[in-house]
């Protein structure tokens, strides 16, 4: 600020004063636009931390199917039905590595989430089958009728494949893994989820391992965290995502666990007549439509 001459009479203590006020705002608009600009670089930056993570994870579950498939591929090769899966099974993991390339050349600004009516039962039997699990695993499915949803079905198989890769971790000697499907009650909704969610109509898929099990201090402190896990080699962003998915389609995620026993872990998904009310409907809720789009 430069300080011009007064024609007439001397400057007084008021007037500095008054420039040192007005000097004092400058500096501080100034510092503010500075600080908004950090903020921006380091929102930024988290967005592609998050971004990363969630890339990463998804090529990890990729390397795992494939590793059970080669497992499995000593064993079974002479069975031409299991070529047959074999192949479709490497399609389907090339197709997903393309998308993942895909996502992270795409424009956030250019990504929706893809809409299309889903089967959800055979979703669900599909992306089992993909997984190719070994015998050590009994897989049994509880299937009632329920109606077809509105959704991401990439989106949705990516949880399915999640839980029942989770699933199989906590089950290192095998076990058994049985997943149901049915309408939802919201009367059997936890009292936290119920809270800020209850939809007039929901699908209600639930996954179930019979392993080791959660303590109650990691449910309600760690997990759905980023970076948490109880395994040795884990990332901690698998069921973190799971979580930013589903709620990015208007569901929720939770889960009862047991110590010894095992875990199942709840999915709730409003049906398509209830999307209007759901929080799908906000734009507010697409903001990593841009990481969930393949």
């Amino acid at each position: 600020m430069v300080l011009g001459e007064k024609k007439g009479k001397d400057y007084t203590d008021e007037d500095f004063e008054l420039l040192e006020t007005l000097a004092n705002h400058s500096a501080m608009a100034i510092q503010n636009l500075k600080l908004q600009e950090n903020l921006r670089e380091s929102k930024e930056l988290e967005s592609f931390h998050k971004f990363s993570s969630f890339v990463v994870h998804d090529l990890r579950n990729t390397v795992s199917i494939l590793s059970m498939l080669s497992e499995n591929a000593r064993e079974n090769m002479d069975n031409p039905d299991f070529r047959k899966d074999l192949i479709k099974t490497l399609s389907g993991s090339v197709n997903n590595m393309q998308g993942l390339l895909s996502r992270i050349s795409m424009q956030s600004n250019h990504s929706r989430v893809l809409l299309e009516e889903i089967d959800l039962c055979a979703l669900i039997r599909k992306s089992l089958k993909d997984l190719n699990l070994n015998s050590q695993f009994k897989i049994k499915f509880e299937f009632k009728k329920i109606p077809k949803l509105l959704s991401d079905l990439s989106q949705l198989k990516k949880v399915i494949v999640n839980l029942a890769l989770n699933a199989k971790d906590a089950m290192p000697n095998g076990g058994q893994i049985l997943l149901k499907a049915s309408k939802g009650k919201a009367s059997a909704l936890p009292a936290n989820i119920r809270s800020d969610w209850l939809p007039h109509a929901f699908i209600e898929i639930s996954i179930a391992d019979n392993g080791c099990g959660m303590t109650e201090d990691f449910i309600n402190n760690s997990l759905f965290r980023p970076f948490r896990t109880t395994k040795d080699n884990g990332l901690g962003i698998g069921l973190y995502h799971c979580k930013e998915i589903l709620e990015t389609l208007g569901g929720r995620i939770w889960v009862q666990s047991t110590v010894g026993s095992g875990s199942t872990f709840y999915v709730g998904l409003p049906v398509k007549g209830d999307l209007s009310r759901s929080e799908f409907s906000s734009p507010a809720n697409l903001k990593w439509n841009a990481l969930l789009t393949n």
